[in-house]
């Protein structure tokens, strides 16, 4: 588990996927409490030492794992090697598109590379100054929407030759991701894994109907422990998986559990079906895992927040933000989920318009994720506190997705 943070610094991940939609890194988005300063120097400072300190603190390997980090990185922090806070086979530093290449970049970066260090263009587009550099990275990012989408294919015809990676960024649809595809990008950061793919008069797959089923009947009201033990045991794979968490270290449990009524026994009404949820939704097929993952740091953040605000109902608070993924799961609008699934008026509320202590805390958690900075800032919670839950939201999915899934 990491260890605490410093106050004022949000550090969040944003993924990185190929073609297959597996991760291949994250990009990290900080920000530290000295960032408004006007002079440039002291915020390259500022970074500097938020960077160190995070990675000493917090461990590179708690926000990313095995992956590379894509680090944003200014000219005066490039040129001073001895502020780099990692390993350089760690990392991709992005070269933001203000950097000017004259020569004293250019060596830099090329001794940079002989030593394994990646790098990324950002925010790459026509005219673009840093066309030196062009044979010196390893990516290439081309920004959705500063771009157009319309534009795209002329900017990937100047770049022919090119060896580096196009990744597109800015990714927020479905559709978007589908025509980068087409146009060659191997590379995509975006929102757009959240999102629906919604196509009219297509049928859904058994497997998701009957997910929709069995999530009905756990979340009725009216169900009573013993008609959920009778739906999670009729259900061969549920149960199994539910049996193997329940009895995996995480839980770090004395005595084993052998049967389902042992379970509900142990578990209780409320808690029985947050974690048979959470199974159900490992269970949909044809969606990258980073979804589900995404689904568990939401519900753990929002159960965090839920208890730092001292409230009592922290099932709830993990509900709503487990629950925020269910359109991009299902292949649904959320309304026409929503009416077949008999969740606590709470509950839909949150998810419909953020409403409520759940929805406020909701709010907080999609901030944080997409580094919305300005809005983490005016919601209820002190700045660490947010940061930590987050952190410690992560560990927790990391830990618990390969006992949940497969």
């Amino acid at each position: 588990m990491p260890r605490t943070i410093m106050t004022n610094v949000y550090i969040a991940r944003q993924p990185i996927y190929n073609r297959r939609l597996q991760v291949e890194g994250y990009e990290l988005l900080f920000r530290s409490g000295e960032e408004n300063r006007a002079d440039v120097h002291d915020r390259d400072r500022a970074t500097s030492t938020v960077l160190r300190n995070a990675f000493m603190e917090i461990g590179l390997g708690h926000l990313v794992g095995e992956k590379p980090a894509f680090i944003n990185f200014t000219r005066n922090l490039l040129l001073d090697q001895e502020s780099f806070p990692c390993p350089y086979e760690k990392v991709v530093l992005e070269l933001p598109a203000y950097l000017e290449p004259d020569e004293e970049i250019v060596t830099v970066v090329a001794d940079l590379r002989k030593r394994g260090c990646r790098f990324a263009l950002d925010n790459f587009g026509f005219s673009d100054p840093r066309v030196p550099l062009v044979d010196l990275v390893d990516y290439i990012k081309l920004n959705l929407r500063e771009l157009g989408l319309e534009k795209i294919p002329e900017l990937i015809g100047h770049l022919a030759g090119c060896e580096a990676k196009l990744l597109a960024h800015c990714v927020e649809s479905q559709q978007e991701y589908v025509a980068c595809r087409e146009l060659g990008i191997d590379h995509f950061q975006g929102f757009f894994f959240c999102r629906p793919e919604i196509v009219k008069g297509r049928r859904l797959p058994a497997s998701r109907l009957s997910t929709i089923r069995l999530l009905s009947q756990l979340q009725s009201p009216e169900v009573t422990l013993e008609e959920l033990e009778k739906i999670i045991a009729q259900d061969v794979s549920l149960s199994y998986r539910l049996l193997r968490y329940l009895n995996s270290v995480q839980f770090g449990l004395v005595s084993k559990i052998d049967s389902i009524r042992h379970a509900v026994s142990y578990l209780g009404l409320d808690n029985l079906r947050v974690w048979a949820s959470v199974i159900l939704l490992a269970r949909i097929d044809e969606k990258p895992v980073e979804l589900l993952k995404t689904s568990l740091v939401r519900g753990k953040m929002c159960e965090l927040l839920g208890r730092e605000s001292g409230e009592s109902d922290h099932g709830t608070f993990f509900m709503v933000g487990l629950f925020s993924t269910l359109e991009a799961l299902l292949d649904l609008p959320i309304g026409d989920i929503l009416q077949d699934l008999p969740l606590a008026e709470g509950i839909k509320l949150a998810l419909l318009g953020y409403a409520g202590n759940p929805g406020e805390a909701l709010a907080c958690v999609l901030a944080y994720e997409r580094g919305e900075w300005d809005a983490v800032d005016d919601a209820p919670y002190p700045g660490d506190t947010v940061s930590q839950a987050y952190l410690k939201a992560i560990a927790w999915a990391e830990e618990t997705i390969g006992k949940v899934a497969g």
